[in-house]
């Protein structure tokens, strides 16, 4: 809402006190007029002084409820826009004159008359309505009083506050009835009593004057924002020309009403006065046209200096703008380019640590792949290995090659080749190190030999070239094996289609898989070895224990018929002496048995094959029936997987264990043994639990050791030998096996098998 009439109606939808608007001050006069004049008039009739009723002695007087109505309306809107009384006087007051006013017409158009108008006239102002003008109000007065009365409430009510459609009708209605009275002002100036009603009920020249007046004040109290006020405020040009098209009109009535009344009493003829009026108002409108042109002149220059100074101001700000939009497009320019050299860093970046990350996943994965491979699987692990690497590095070929006699000859023992590549591991055999010095030098002194070009190798590399180059090398890197002091040999790449720039993470990754390739091949020589030396030493123990046992069995039969014949013919000692000998020859003959079928478990071995250990449990079970039902024993069990293993030597292995369970028992109860398995990863865990008499701690390490023994012979029969059989069974299968116990409250011994192809679980 402009300011104007938000000086005219606060917030709260009352008129501001402040009256500093010209809005509001034009609202406040035009109501006070109307005030006055009802007031003047209404004094005229209480007096008696009917000039004062009539504003002449010869004019039509105005009726005594319109007076009163002219009070009401004006004095409360007055008191309103000063801030006297509140918004409900108003309203009263304008509901009144509005009822008062519709019943008047409704008893002009139809003939019922309410008697509220000789109400007012009898016992609110005590006179006699048969008093001339004294009587009912015209009905064009009546219509004005609905259209100002509706116009009051429209600016008063919420929804004036709200939107600007209440005051835009209240403004229309205004204006309507302020035209309507100055037809009627009109009529009394050219003595047209047909415009004020003549004919009917004629309206008093009071009451048009105070009702042009009320309806102006409603219309600036409504704001410049609505109708008609709209059209004729502001600098626009159709407003100023519509102003003085209103001031051409209002000037040439006045003058020719002055002229006419004027030419009455000069008794001056009609034609002659009719054309002194004609010269007179040309006169009087061609001094109005002439300001107006000049105004309208002086606007339109004044918009043109204005324009050419807004389009000087635009060009310069333009051009400031420009400068402007270059040095700001110049430093985004900048900005963009640090913006994206910052991205292309942080991507790089980005893909060095994932790389890094990648490589890192990849060597922890050869890393653990390395540690659970047999000696048997070791070089076709490295070829894999060779392979992974390579394409992780993106490069043509990748290979190992080892020293040999005493660091003179080298070997290409393990390649990978990318496809299209053609493999030169066939061709690399038995190849002379001092064939290559440049090459040997720098691998000697462990160094790493980058070679982005071979063609730009220096000139005492003369041989390394000539090689390289008959194996279509552009590019190759390799970094040294060293075992200690010694150097072994070396890992490589080769780039051969193209060129290729090494980085330091190549170097990184072939040194990394390196380490694991040399920690690989000493475990493979150190088991080959130890395999080796176990295979001579299981050889030796049968051979020994098969060629003992001859002269043994002959000791030990001789022994045994000596005690039979001669049992009591000899005195006591010999007696006592013999006993002693058949007992050690039976032990040591135990002892025998027992030491081969400890060879046994690694040179007589079966295949594996698939093994239900449920059936190998309920065999070994059968063959220490004797043994549980002797000692009441007690066998539970969970339920037992199918494994690729030895099946006898898993028949030995529980029977072993449930056979020591049961000899090792409290004497108070019976044995109770409970066998369970489960899986965890790629191995199964099983476990065989007790309630016998317990290990002592610092046994349980010696435990599966051969001939290693916690109790005396005589108080618990054996050779010490069955749970290192268990522990060599178990390793064959590629687990382990070990122990947990507290004395008096039994034991469990745990092993694990890991899991093959081929096992039903």
């Amino acid at each position: 809402m402009p300011e104007t009439v938000r000086i005219v109606m606060n917030t709260t939808g009352d008129i501001n006190s402040s009256i500093s608007s010209p809005y509001s001050r034009i609202s406040l006069v035009c109501s006070a007029i109307a005030a006055g004049l009802g007031i003047l008039v209404m004094i005229g009739w209480i007096t008696g002084m009917h000039s004062l009723s009539s504003l002449g002695s010869s004019s039509i007087p105005q009726a005594p409820v319109s007076s009163l109505a002219f009070i009401l309306l004006g004095g409360t809107w007055f008191l309103y826009a000063l801030r006297r009384s509140g918004r409900i006087y108003v309203l009263v007051s304008a509901l009144f004159v509005l009822l008062v006013a519709i019943l008047n017409l409704i008893r002009f158009f139809t003939g019922l008359d309410a008697g509220i108008e000789e109400f007012l006239l009898r016992r609110v102002l005590s006179l006699d309505p048969g008093i001339y003008g004294a009587g009912l109000m015209s009905p064009i007065t009546a219509a004005s009083f609905v259209l100002i009365s509706t116009a009051m409430i429209l600016l008063l009510t919420p929804l004036r506050r709200a939107t600007g459609l209440s005051a835009g009708l209240a403004s229309i209605l205004a204006s309507i009835a302020a035209s309507v009275n100055l037809v009627v002002l009109l009529g009394y100036l050219y003595s047209m009593p047909v415009l004020y009603g003549g004919e009917i009920i004629p309206v008093s020249l009071p009451s048009g004057v105070a009702l042009i007046f009320l309806g102006a004040g409603l219309i600036a109290a409504s704001g410049p924002d609505h109708f008609p006020l709209r059209l004729l405020v502001g600098p626009s040009v159709s407003a100023l020309l519509l102003r003085y098209f209103l001031l051409v009109i209002s000037a040439f009535a006045f003058t020719d009403l002055i002229l006419h009344h004027l030419f009455l009493r000069l008794n001056i003829s009609t034609s002659l006065g009719i054309v002194l009026s004609v010269l007179i108002s040309l006169m009087i409108i061609s001094a109005v046209v002439l300001k107006l042109s000049r105004t309208i002149g002086g606007m339109m220059e004044r918009e043109e200096a204005e324009r050419k100074r807004a389009e000087k101001a635009l060009r310069r700000a333009y051009d400031e703008l420009e400068i402007r939009v270059r040095e700001r497009t110049a430093e985004l320019t900048k900005t963009n380019e640090s913006l994206q050299a910052d991205i292309t860093e942080r991507k790089h970046a980005e893909e060095r640590l994932q790389h890094r990350t990648d490589m890192e996943k990849l060597i922890a994965g050869i890393s653990t792949r390395f540690i659970n491979l047999s000696p048997d699987e070791i070089d076709s692990g490295i070829n894999h290995t060779l392979q992974t690497i390579g394409e992780f590095a993106g490069v043509d070929r990748s290979y190992m090659f080892l020293f040999y006699d005493s660091g003179m000859k080298m070997d290409n023992t393990h390649e990978w080749c990318a496809e299209g590549i053609e493999p030169q591991v066939q061709n690399l055999k038995g190849l002379p190190v001092d064939d290559f010095p440049w090459f040997a030098q720098r691998l000697r002194k462990f160094e790493n030999i980058y070679i982005p070009s071979v063609a730009d190798l220096p000139p005492e590399a003369h041989a390394e070239t000539e090689h390289f180059q008959m194996q279509d090398i552009k590019s190759l890197i390799v970094v040294p094996m060293v075992s200690g002091t010694s150097l072994i040999g070396f890992l490589g790449f080769d780039s051969v289609r193209t060129k290729k720039t090494w980085l330091e993470e190549d170097v990184r990754l072939l040194k990394m898989v390196g380490e694991i390739f040399i920690n690989a091949l000493k475990r493979k020589q150190v088991e080959e070895e130890l395999r080796r030396s176990n295979a001579e030493l299981e050889q030796f123990a049968y051979v020994a224990s098969h060629d003992l046992q001859e002269p043994l069995r002959m000791i030990s039969g001789f022994t045994k018929l000596l005690a039979r014949r001669y049992k009591g013919r000899l005195d006591k000692n010999a007696d006592e002496y013999i006993a002693y000998v058949v007992d050690g020859a039976t032990r040591m003959q135990q002892m025998i048995e027992d030491l081969l079928a400890y060879s046994r478990i690694g040179t007589r071995g079966k295949p594996f094959e698939p093994t239900d250990l449920e059936a190998v449990l309920n065999q070994a079970m059968i063959n220490l029936k004797a043994s549980i039902e002797q000692n009441d024993a007690v066998v539970t069990r969970d339920t037992l997987p199918a494994v690729m293993a030895d099946p006898t030597q898993m028949i030995q292995l529980f029977q072993n264990l449930m056979g020591n369970a049961i000899k090792f028992r409290k004497k108070e109860e019976p044995p109770r043994i409970h066998v369970s398995a489960q899986r965890k990863g790629n191995e199964w865990l099983f476990s065989v639990r007790d309630n016998g008499i317990g290990i002592a701690h610092e046994f349980i390490e010696h435990l599966f050791q051969l001939f290693q023994r916690e109790h005396a012979a005589s108080e618990y029969p054996g050779t010490g030998i069955g749970l290192a059989i268990c522990k060599k069974i178990v390793e064959r299968h590629g687990g382990r096996i070990w122990a947990e116990s507290e004395p008096g409250k039994g034991s469990i011994f745990y092993f694990t098998m890991p899991v093959r192809g081929g096992e039903i679980t």
